[in-house]
């Protein structure tokens, strides 16, 4: 563990007196959610210098890689405030007569290693703030289509459409995205990567019917896609259609028993048919794989997993909570 030593001079002449004492009352300056913001926007900058033509593992392994480039800054930060912190309390204290003032001090600061439960929380706390802050991380995730034959198309004027559509969808814009799309599909039939944006327009827009058949026209071109399997089982859960919800997500955890969304959206569905023990048994699954990845969603499983302890606690059944972490090699802590 690298150790810092930080020697701070207490002053006390009747400015840094006076400051002191009208500081007592007010909001510290060093709050953690400010450090927090700060290094978390330094590493959602960095995530989005990234290239985005890579393969999702390679997007994955670089998002963390700039979250890990901040991760001992904001631990040191946050153990340099505790000091000044305690520094003005100290300060204030000497003041008001409670006790004798010093001239000097100093403060070792441990800087925990990578691979500590330390270092591990730190990564963790900023990752869970940039879920829901950073764009360019949700944006950076969001990329997993995966190229096949019919994949993209050859035709000019398809791609010059779908290309239009593309920037529409950059501002959410579905519905001025949606025409493009079409014109797309329209130019040409088989272009996959066309249809499942028709068929995100269409969910995007409440047209669940008409996204799903997008969806199943983009399988019928390339029956393994990823991006047409997962959004036509999210699709049938807003139908709350939840058993050909769960049909659609097992087939994508057969051909793809290494992505973690599969098990995620079965852990989701289960849930919604009120059959938890399941529902937290594939949620531990998704949990795992996130976590193996270094994938920001980890933060999403790991609070269902804790609304599935509330709800099993109330139920009488912790003993099966318990067990079924275990099952997963997921560690209970007391």
């Amino acid at each position: 563990m690298i150790k810092y030593l930080v020697p701070f001079i207490i002053l006390s002449c009747g400015f840094f007196v006076k400051n002191q004492a009208q500081a007592k009352n007010k909001e510290k300056k060093f709050t953690k959610e400010a450090q927090i913001k700060e290094f978390s926007t330094s590493a959602c900058n960095c995530i989005d210098s990234l290239e985005r033509n890579k393969a999702k593992d390679e997007i994955t392994a670089e998002i963390g890689a700039c979250i890990d480039k901040y991760v001992s800054a904001y631990h040191l930060s946050l153990s340099m405030s505790e000091v000044v912190n305690s520094i003005k309390e100290g300060a204030i204290d000497e003041i008001e007569g409670k006790k004798p003032a010093k001239k000097q001090k100093e403060y070792v600061i441990e800087v925990a290693p990578p691979g500590s439960q330390e270092y591990i929380e730190h990564y963790r706390e900023l990752e869970r703030y940039m879920l829901s802050n950073c764009e360019a991380l949700k944006f950076a995730i969001a990329s997993d289509e995966q190229i096949h034959d019919n994949s993209v198309s050859a035709n000019p004027k398809a791609l010059k459409a779908y290309n239009k559509g593309v920037e529409s969808l950059k501002g959410n814009n579905f519905k001025a995205a949606l025409p493009y799309f079409l014109e797309a599909v329209k130019a040409d039939s088989t272009f996959a990567f066309a249809w499942d944006n028709v068929g995100i327009c269409y969910r995007n827009l409440g047209e669940m019917d008409k996204a799903i058949d997008a969806y199943k026209m983009s399988l019928f071109i390339e029956p393994n896609g990823i991006t047409p399997l997962q959004n036509l089982a999210v699709a049938y859960t807003f139908k709350e259609d939840y058993d050909q919800a769960a049909v659609v997500y097992k087939k994508m955890t057969k051909v793809y028993p290494k992505n973690p969304e599969g098990y995620f959206g079965l852990g989701r569905v289960y849930i919604l048919k009120d059959d938890l023990e399941q529902g937290l048994a594939y949620m531990c699954k998704s949990y795992n794989l996130y976590t193996e990845q270094k994938s920001p969603y980890r933060a999403d499983a790991e609070t269902i997993m804790a609304s599935i302890y509330q709800e099993m606690k109330k139920a009488g059944k912790e003993a099966k909570f318990t067990q079924i972490l275990k099952e997963n090699n997921i560690t209970v802590e007391d």
